[in-house]
């Protein structure tokens, strides 16, 4: 019995502890979900298009390195520095990034 305590016991650690998102600061720049990298409204700027997008039901995003994190924060938050280079501070889950701050890189 004694066993399967601690069986059950470290199982529920290594659980919690995968679960639990890695904050984290990645620098990259804000766009959407839907245009990625690349922006696709022409004679829009960057931040007009990720604008457009994320009023049509797209969800802001970082493009980082060659990787897209949707970003999970206030659009208020979000929205002044689309489509602009940023660093981002908050919890990495999987392609998710719960934002805790942001700030604009020039």
């Amino acid at each position: 019995m004694k066993k399967l305590l601690t069986c059950l016991t470290l199982f529920s650690v290594f659980c919690t502890v995968s679960a639990m998102a890695a904050t984290a600061t990645l620098t990259g720049f804000v766009t959407d979900s839907m245009c990625g990298k690349s922006h696709m409204m022409e004679g829009k700027t960057a931040a007009q298009c990720v604008r457009a997008c994320v009023k049509g039901g797209a969800k802001y995003a970082l493009y980082s390195g060659d990787k897209l994190y949707i970003l999970a924060g206030k659009s208020a938050q979000l929205d002044p520095v689309a489509g602009k280079n940023v660093k981002v501070t908050g919890d990495v889950k999987g392609d998710t990034i719960t934002v805790s701050s942001v700030a604009e890189v020039k």
